[in-house]
C-alpha cells in the first residue's frame, strides 16, 4: 500500500509539473515577451532573472512606461499598489504591493525600493524593506532598428520559501506578464 501511495504522489506531482509547463507555454505563445527571452536560475538562495526583448518604441517612451510607478498598478497585472514615496532628482523611493499567482498558488508581496534613474537608458533598483532579504535589478535600453532592446537582470532572495519546482515557473510567468503589460502600455501611448 505504501508503494501505491508513493506512486500516486509521484504521479500527482508529475501531472502538476506538466500542467505548469503547458500553462507557461500557452502564456508565452500569447504574450509579446517570448518565454525563451526570460531565464530564471538559482544562485545559492537567490533567484537570478535575465530577460532580453524588443520594445517597439524609442528609449524615451519605453523609459517613461518602465518608470511610471504612480500609474503602474493600472496596467501591470497582479500589482495592487505602486507609488513614488520620495523623489530627489534621479533617486526615487518606490513602494509596491502585489500578488504572485500560478494556478492555485498565490503569494502576496510588498517592497520599498530605491530606484536610480539614468534617463532614458538605465534603471537600477535596490530593495530597502519588504518581503525580500535582497532585491536588486538593472534594466538598460539599447537603441536598435524599430525601437529599443530591453536588457533586464534581477537578483532576489525572498524571505519566504518558494517550492523548488514552482518557484522558477512562478517568477518566469510574473516577469513575462509584467513586461507584456508594459509593452502593451507602450503601444497604447504611441
Amino acid at each position: 500500500m505504501a508503494h501505491r501511495s508513493a506512486f500516486s504522489a509521484g504521479y500527482w506531482w508529475a501531472t502538476f509539473i506538466a500542467a505548469l509547463t503547458l500553462a507557461g507555454s500557452a502564456m508565452a505563445q500569447a504574450s509579446s515577451v517570448q518565454a525563451e527571452s526570460i531565464k530564471v536560475s538559482r544562485s545559492g538562495p537567490a533567484y537570478v532573472v535575465d530577460a532580453d526583448f524588443h520594445s517597439p518604441a524609442g528609449a524615451d517612451l519605453t523609459f517613461e512606461v518602465f518608470t511610471d510607478y504612480d500609474h503602474m498598478a493600472s496596467y501591470v497585472p497582479n500589482l495592487g499598489v505602486s507609488e513614488i514615496m520620495e523623489k530627489s532628482g534621479t533617486l526615487w523611493k518606490v513602494h509596491q504591493k502585489g500578488t504572485l499567482k500560478l494556478s492555485l498558488f498565490s503569494l502576496d508581496m510588498e517592497s520599498v525600493r530605491e530606484i536610480r534613474l539614468a534617463p532614458p537608458f538605465a534603471i537600477d533598483s535596490r530593495g530597502l524593506t519588504g518581503d525580500f532579504k535582497r532585491l536588486e535589478s538593472h534594466t538598460t535600453f539599447e537603441v536598435e532598428s524599430g525601437g529599443v532592446r530591453v536588457h533586464y537582470h534581477a537578483e532576489s532572495e525572498p524571505r519566504f520559501p518558494l517550492p523548488p519546482l514552482v518557484g522558477p515557473a512562478l517568477i518566469r510567468r510574473q516577469v513575462a506578464e509584467q513586461f507584456t503589460a508594459m509593452l502593451n502600455e507602450i503601444q497604447k501611448r504611441q
